[in-house]
């Protein structure tokens, strides 16, 4: 059976986009679908697809710097997202009203087009990422500066394989690895990492 249609706003050039966006999980699972979902999270993989962006050959991905206000991750580089809240149906909910927030775009600019696989936080809570394109471009002056520092906004091409490290060090007393992504002058490892690396560029 073939993919199901994504729902692309109108205008969207989709050849801008990586193809792995035609891979992703649809239609999108509801919470209750998942085990374990107390603590869940759900993060945007967010493409601005806004006509500002159209003069860049690839839609750049969104990513923040977390604020120093934050309770956890202070300074590192994210994803836009959070927790699961009692109202929300799916994991597209959470990670559009979370980027939403967050951003201060719209949700309705927000789209959401399927998910990755999941994957555990360092804390082992659930995180669903969810694959969103954008029609508004974020700006700075509109982001909630409670949690956000700076916005990045880079071309999906940068996280392909050969752009990627592999490091091993000690956090908790525990030996742990870790991909990182170097974009000077921002370290990109982590969980944000993690699920660029699971996204596959290079399709």
């Amino acid at each position: 059976m073939p993919p199901t249609p994504l729902n692309w706003h109108p205008g969207t050039d989709t050849e801008r986009l990586p193809v792995f966006m035609d891979q992703a999980q649809e239609p999108i699972p509801t919470w209750q679908e998942f085990r374990k979902t107390g603590r869940a999270s759900a993060v945007a993989v967010l493409f601005d697809v806004s006509a500002s962006s159209r003069d860049q050959a690839s839609a750049p991905l969104v990513l923040t710097r977390r604020s120093l206000k934050v309770n956890s991750h202070k300074g590192q580089i994210s994803l836009p997202g959070g927790r699961r809240e009692d109202h929300d149906i799916t994991p597209a909910d959470t990670a559009r009203r979370e980027a939403s927030e967050e951003l201060g775009v719209p949700r309705e600019a927000l789209v959401a087009h399927g998910i990755l696989p999941t994957l555990p936080a360092l804390n082992r809570d659930l995180v669903v990422p969810v694959l969103v394109t954008s029609t508004e471009r974020p700006h700075p002056d509109q982001v909630q500066t409670d949690e956000v520092a700076e916005l990045l906004a880079i071309p999906w091409e940068f996280f392909r394989a050969d752009r990627r490290e592999l490091v091993h060090f000690r956090l908790f007393g525990l030996q742990r690895r870790s991909y990182l992504y170097r974009q000077p002058p921002h370290l990109i490892w982590g969980l944000t990492a993690q699920i660029l690396a699971l996204a596959n560029f290079d399709c």
